[in-house]
C-alpha cells in the first residue's frame, strides 16, 4: 500500500514538474502550439505509468486528473473559477485519463 502511494505522489510530482516547466516557457504562446506540447510529453508518462500500475483509490485518481484540467484550463487560456472543466475538456477534444488508462488495459 505504501509502495503504491509513493508511486502515485512521485508520478504527480513528476507531472506537475513537466507542465510547469511548459507553463513557464510557453505562456503567451498560441493554443495550439500550447496543446503540442502539452499533448507531446504528459500524457505520454501517465500512459507510460499505467502500463506499471493503475490507481485504485478514487483519491489518487482525482491527484492525476487535476493535472489534466489544469492544463486543460492553461492551453485554453480559461481560469475563470466557474467555469465547465468538463465542458474545457470537451472544447479541445481531450479525453480523461481515466479514459485513457482504461482503453490502454484492452
Amino acid at each position: 500500500m505504501y509502495v503504491h502511494m509513493h508511486n502515485v505522489c512521485l508520478l504527480v510530482i513528476v507531472l506537475v514538474f513537466y507542465f510547469s516547466f511548459l507553463q513557464r516557457n510557453i505562456k503567451y504562446c498560441l493554443k495550439q502550439v500550447k496543446q503540442t506540447a502539452y499533448s507531446s510529453l504528459v500524457p505520454y508518462v501517465v500512459e507510460y505509468s499505467g502500463a506499471i500500475w493503475d490507481p485504485h483509490l478514487q483519491k489518487d485518481k482525482d491527484k492525476l486528473e487535476r493535472v489534466n484540467w489544469r492544463a486543460a484550463k492553461f492551453v485554453a487560456n480559461d481560469y475563470d473559477q466557474h467555469s465547465s472543466v468538463t465542458a474545457v475538456l470537451k472544447n479541445l477534444d481531450w479525453p480523461f485519463l481515466k479514459h485513457r488508462r482504461q482503453n490502454q488495459r484492452l
